[in-house]
């Protein structure tokens, strides 16, 4: 082929190739996947064009336009006839067999919530699949979309989020060359979930596009995943418009109950539910509804995320010790989002050392924009507390990531005073300036200031709270205070705003977490 241009390298084996230009695509490696197309053009060929038709699927239209490189690739691809070489059916290999028999297990475990054994299954299968040779493999292609769904949704799950991101991006690819489109749509939709977790908004709405261009473009109608769902739900979150984000969560919440899904999905429910609680002012969720939601004792999220969601909800509650008996039993290492959350909870309880320890780890990562900006806004509230000039840059910075990456949310994880005091004191440009003014607009719950950070009390406020405590009513708090039952009321609804709760007990909860009785 001479308008794709020969490599001087020597070819490669066409599997490894393939692999590359897969890996490539998941990490929205453009150039890398063009490359590999062009230097191994006939050995791609030779394996269905998958790969080749994978990039031109994957890659932005207005890239593809724009590039004359691409273009080449396309009209190329339009002359092969059907695009690809004819496959040979070969009877499967014991090899082959075991790999979709322990396939099927580890679905089936999964099925039931048991994330550990389907993933030690998983990685059983998955070796006895590379053990087959690579023209048995070759022969059985069309199954393999299928496998590198459940493989890649199980490590999604419970496992490694790199293994996860790199198989469903080749499920995908190869499902939707392969004109298998309700596969490629749960690939798609587990994708931009998994990008949506980390925060990673562009990804994930291309992602998004991709899932929804599917269901489009189908013939029949196709159901929307439920990850699809919680895709969209995480947008609407990180952009602080709690009401849409609610209602993509509802519209998940039909979608489990009417398909009866896997336990060990469910998880995904519960993540987006508590995010939406810590921060929804308006949210209806009890702090029993935090510690406890609904999902099997041993379902247990990738790496520690519903955990990690957990701590956050209830620090904005006033919970801070429980937040951080949660974060610290997670195990070593914490994934970005744990390290800024922990960072949050140590700022909040005043342990100035360890904030600023778990804050500089988890900024290490700007892969993880939302935990990055957490990270970010704690140091920043550090230097503060430290009357360092030093404070309006560093939250500056803070908000650069946050504009970027359309993450205005995780500003919000310190408290509203320490917030505003940083916003007055950085020299913000346009777009940083919106970020802060999407925060400042929305109604959103910060974290309450803890008493060492100068959660303001006064001495009437405090000897009522402690009645209440007590079990008293308004009328005998009122009567033992000389006062009317109106100010204990209003004694009462102040309490409530500095703790961040919204019924008595969890006012009790919150100001013994603060020392106040």
């Amino acid at each position: 082929m001479r308008s794709v241009p020969p490599s001087s390298e020597p070819a490669e084996p066409a599997r490894s190739v393939a692999a590359r230009v897969y890996r490539a695509l998941a990490h929205r490696a453009w150039e890398d996947a063009l490359r590999l197309v062009e230097a191994n053009w006939s050995e791609l060929l030779s394996t269905n064009a998958a790969a080749i038709r994978a990039v031109m699927s994957t890659v932005p239209l207005e890239l593809v336009e724009s590039d004359a490189r691409w273009r080449r690739v396309r009209d190329y691809l339009e002359t092969v006839p059907g695009g690809r070489a004819p496959t040979v059916h070969l009877a499967p290999s014991s090899a082959f067999a075991e790999a979709m028999a322990l396939t099927e297990e580890a679905k089936h475990i999964s099925q039931r919530g048991d994330l550990a054994p389907a993933l030690k299954t998983v990685r059983e299968a998955r070796a006895a699949y590379m053990t087959a040779s690579a023209q048995r493999r070759g022969g059985t292609l069309a199954d393999l979309p299928r496998l590198l769904l459940v493989w890649g949704g199980i490590e999604l799950a419970g496992g490694d989020p790199g293994i996860a991101l790199d198989e469903l991006t080749r499920a995908y690819s190869m499902a939707h060359a392969g004109g298998v489109p309700q596969i490629a749509l749960i690939a798609a939709s587990e994708v931009a979930w998994l990008h949506a977790l980390e925060g990673r908004a562009e990804a994930r709405d291309d992602w998004v596009a991709y899932a929804e261009a599917i269901m489009h473009g189908s013939p029949r109608p196709l159901p929307s995943p439920m990850s699809l769902q919680l895709s969209r739900a995480l947008a609407h979150y990180d952009e602080l418009d709690f009401a849409a984000a609610g209602r993509e969560v509802d519209a998940a919440r039909a979608i489990s109950a009417g398909r009866i899904p896997a336990e060990a999905r469910l998880w995904e429910l519960a993540v987006v539910s508590l995010l939406i609680a810590a921060k929804d002012p308006s949210s209806t969720a009890t702090l029993a509804d935090l510690e406890q939601p609904d999902l099997p004792g041993r379902v247990q999220a990738r790496g520690g995320e519903l955990a990690v969601a957990r701590a956050q909800a209830l620090a904005h509650r006033g919970q801070l010790e429980r937040a951080r008996e949660i974060l610290d039993a997670l195990p070593m290492p914490l994934i970005p989002s744990a390290r800024a959350q922990r960072a949050a909870v140590h700022l909040l309880r005043g342990d100035r050392e360890r904030a600023a320890q778990d804050g500089h780890a988890a900024l290490d990562d700007l892969g993880r924009p939302r935990a990055a900006v957490t990270a970010a806004v704690v140091l920043a509230v550090l230097l503060l507390r430290r009357d360092d000039p030093e404070a309006g840059p560093a939250f500056r910075r803070a908000a650069v990531l946050a504009a970027a990456h359309r993450v205005p949310v995780a500003l919000t994880c310190v408290p509203r005073e320490d917030f505003d005091a940083l916003a007055e004191i950085a020299d913000l440009s346009d777009g940083e300036r919106d970020a802060v003014s999407t925060v400042r607009a929305a109604a959103v719950r910060f974290p309450p200031s803890p008493q060492s950070g100068g959660l303001r009390v006064t001495e009437h406020e405090l000897a009522a709270l402690r009645l209440l405590a007590q079990g008293k009513s308004t009328a005998a708090a009122a009567a033992a205070l000389g006062v009317s039952p109106n100010t204990i009321k209003s004694f009462r609804r102040r309490a409530y705003a500095k703790l961040g709760v919204r019924t008595r007990e969890e006012l009790v909860v919150a100001a013994a977490a603060h020392g106040l009785l």
